[in-house]
């Protein structure tokens, strides 16, 4: 006899993702310190990514800037989010 796995429910959306979600420019321009140069993280073909922390809670957050200028950025901009829709930190 075989017995199936029951199929894992997705965890509702917490308060702080649905915060998480509705940053604004702002926001992420602090978080950031307008991205400057002490948040670089690194760098790649695609763009740069920066480190900050919201003012408001005090969350670490990463930010990758794409560079628009390389045609391939956007598709990798969706090649990322479909690797990370499934992804619970």
């Amino acid at each position: 006899m075989r017995f199936r796995k029951k199929k894992e429910q997705q965890p509702t959306t917490t308060c702080v993702e649905n915060f998480l979600l509705q940053l604004s420019y702002q926001s992420i321009l602090r978080a950031t310190d307008e991205f400057s140069m002490q948040n670089l993280v690194g760098s790649g073909s695609f763009g740069f990514i920066y480190n900050g922390v919201i003012e408001e809670n005090g969350a670490f957050i990463a930010i990758k800037v794409f560079n628009l200028l390389n045609w391939r950025a956007s598709r990798s901009f969706l090649a990322k989010c479909e690797a990370l829709k499934d992804i619970r930190h």
